[in-house]
């Protein structure tokens, strides 16, 4: 599901964030195209940003002991008890993460 999303993020973001780009006034080369993977970069993680989120949760709960019964579950207790920018915690990480990713 993460890499699904990621990849169409990056795909349907990159090509668009650099559309805009040369029609604002970025000249062709190395320059724009470092731009719009960066910009694509952060799409990336407002999309993704939820699925690492919850990933990890289901990932760290104890053994012994299940806060979560799955993903639809954990996706509701966070939202009910952190609100939708529970979410996006870790968000300049995953970030820094992705938009060197992206640029490469």
């Amino acid at each position: 599901m993460r890499a699904s999303i990621l990849n169409a993020t990056k795909m349907g973001c990159y090509d668009q964030c650099k559309y805009s780009l040369k029609k604002a006034g970025v000249p062709n080369g190395i320059p724009l195209q470092f731009m719009a993977a960066f910009m694509a970069g952060f799409f990336q993680t407002c999309t993704v940003s939820p699925f690492d989120i919850i990933r990890t949760r289901l990932m760290n709960q104890p053994h012994d002991e299940k806060l979560y019964n799955g993903f639809v579950d954990c996706f509701f207790k966070i939202l009910k008890n952190e609100g939708p920018l529970g979410f996006y915690k870790g968000f300049i990480p995953i970030w820094s993460r992705f938009a060197p990713n992206a640029c490469i």
